[in-house]
């Protein structure tokens, strides 16, 4: 198992991650991240940081964090997860998370980080 360190940016003072914060810390639109975990934008407007939404917003800390360790900083991250990556069909892991596959973002990053080609 990978250890990572938490997004400090992305927490409330509950310690519960927050839509707005974490969209932010990916330098992306919460209409994005709703995307990403497949909630309505309108219910994580007003409840941004609802225990309902733990379980998909530590998946998406998970994979930035992931990133952030590995590059150094959450812009560099943030600058990954933009970019085409062979590994994902040429695809950008933002778009392959947008479209409901963060676990193949998640894979391809532990397939590299244990040292398994993609």
């Amino acid at each position: 198992m990978l250890e990572w360190r938490i997004i400090e940016e992305a927490r409330v003072d509950s310690g519960n991650l927050s839509a707005e914060r974490l969209a932010n810390a990916l330098g992306i639109t919460l209409t994005q991240l709703a995307r990403v975990v497949n909630k309505d934008s309108s219910n994580l407007r007003k409840r941004p940081d609802a225990d309902v939404y733990q379980a998909e917003l530590s998946e998406v800390e998970e994979v930035l964090a992931l990133v952030r360790d590995q590059v150094g900083t959450l812009e560099r991250a943030r600058m990954w997860l933009k970019k085409p990556n062979a590994g994902l069909g040429g695809m950008s892991p933002l778009v392959v998370m947008e479209d409901g596959h963060t676990d193949r973002v998640k894979g391809l990053l532990v397939s590299v980080l244990e040292g398994v080609p993609a």
